[in-house]
């Protein structure tokens, strides 16, 4: 039954209404857990490589390290999600993740340095695939725009973290810094989550049927069903090189214009300020462009980073400098959104959480490979400017990758949204 511009507002305005408490917990809970250590390890690499004497490429692999096991974690996340329920699976991992960030104090060589990276990612991602994944599922008319507020949280961190963690590198050394992050987790972030979940209910989602096969449900089933499909691929290996491209560029923002363009640390805090501010309004706004323009609102967000790439040659000064970091932190607000919406635009909500686990996995693989590729590339050359020319490149293709996809289950929705028209009153009998 076709639903009335009115009625559609009304059940919009409700959801809203109806669940700001879970949207809070989400915003708060990605605040703390994920967004504090992510916009904190940029800042910390260049204290480890001074204390330490190891190279910028060994330094940056602990995002590798964090995001390859972020992938494979997002997977399993998923499917956990699935079957424990969204609040009880999104606890367990936040209290891991606080844990696992707390045990840089103990680091003594590379490999320990690495085993936290690891730990970190196992977690990590995890938290923020979960809140993903439970906005999506709590909000139906809205998706899109409930998961970017969501995840503002993170660009807020982004806001206040660069200078918080600035304070504290002054004042202590990089393994205490990271450590004393996750107090915001243990005394803020755990207690509001479990106040603003309180009402949604750990139970099975999209649980097997006999009609369906309780195989079908199994992440190998799930996987073996979608990959022999060719939009499957487009979505994720397009997923996987707008991520390499993005986190590519974020990990090595502060060593290229701290220490390739000379600008000054106090320039380069503020421009990691306005990444995130600018990010924040860009999850809430792409969010609404997702909602109503779909896929072809994803291509526009990745086209952001065909032009961010060169934009980094063109880096000479403090103006040049935000104007690079302002783009990429649109463009990394936007890709943030992305997963959700296009796992449920294409796939609807059958199995939603195994579904975007297996896109954040892909994802997580390009946050792991960006880093370690521009950092090789930096080895090899002595710069970055082939990195940049290749992430340009490489961003293309997924833009054209990501058009090759059609968003089913959005347009069969928006189909079912317009209203019927009434049929017309039979005209009245003229007298003869």
């Amino acid at each position: 039954m076709a639903l009335n511009r009115e009625s559609l507002q009304a059940i919009r305005t409700g959801e809203f209404r109806a669940q700001w408490p879970v949207l809070l917990a989400g915003f708060v809970l990605l605040f703390f857990v994920t967004g504090a250590p992510s916009y904190s390890l940029p800042f910390i690499f260049k204290e480890v490589a001074r204390e330490t004497g190891w190279s910028r490429e060994q330094v940056t692999l602990l995002a590798t390290m964090k995001f390859s096991f972020g992938a494979l974690s997002a997977i399993f996340f998923g499917m956990l999600l699935d079957r424990v329920g969204d609040r009880r699976g999104i606890l367990i991992a936040a209290v891991l993740n606080a844990a696992a960030t707390g045990c840089m104090l103990f680091v003594t060589d590379l490999w320990n340095y690495y085993l936290v990276g690891a730990a970190m990612g196992l977690t990590g991602p995890g938290v923020q695939a979960g809140v993903k994944i439970l906005l999506s599922r709590e909000f139906t008319q809205h998706q899109g725009t409930a998961v970017g507020l969501g995840l503002t949280g993170s660009s807020l961190a982004g806001v206040l973290f660069p200078v918080i963690i600035v304070a504290l590198l002054a004042n202590f050394d990089w393994r205490t810094s990271l450590a004393l992050i996750t107090v915001g987790t243990w005394l803020i972030a755990l207690p509001i989550f479990l106040w603003g979940t309180k009402n949604v209910k750990d139970e099975r989602h999209e649980a097997p049927t006999a009609s369906r096969g309780a195989s079908e449900y199994t992440m190998w089933g799930m996987f073996r069903e979608l990959a022999v499909t060719r939009e499957f691929w487009c979505i994720g290996l397009s997923i996987f090189l707008i991520g390499l491209v993005d986190m590519g560029i974020a990990q090595h923002q502060v060593l290229f214009l701290e220490n390739d363009r000379n600008i000054a640390r106090g320039i380069v805090v503020a421009a990691a300020s306005a990444t995130a501010i600018i990010g924040f309004f860009s999850k809430i706004a792409f969010g609404a462009v997702y909602d109503k323009w779909s896929l072809k609102g994803v291509a526009f967000a990745y086209a952001l980073l065909i032009v961010d790439p060169i934009l980094a040659l063109l880096v000479i000064g403090p103006v040049t400098a935000f104007a690079f970091a302002m783009l990429r932190g649109t463009a990394h607000g936007a890709l943030l959104v992305d997963v959700p919406v296009v796992a449920k635009h294409v796939y609807g909500k059958r199995n939603l959480g195994l579904i975007i686990g297996l896109f954040t996995s892909f994802l997580n693989l390009g946050f792991a490979a960006g880093p370690w590729v521009m950092g090789r590339i930096f080895t090899v050359f002595g710069d970055y400017h082939y990195g940049f020319v290749l992430f340009s490149f490489l961003a293309l293709i997924a833009v054209l990758m990501i058009r090759m996809v059609t968003p089913h289950a959005w347009l069969a929705s928006k189909a079912a949204e317009t209203p019927t028209p009434m049929p017309a009153a039979p005209a009245a009998s003229q007298p003869q």
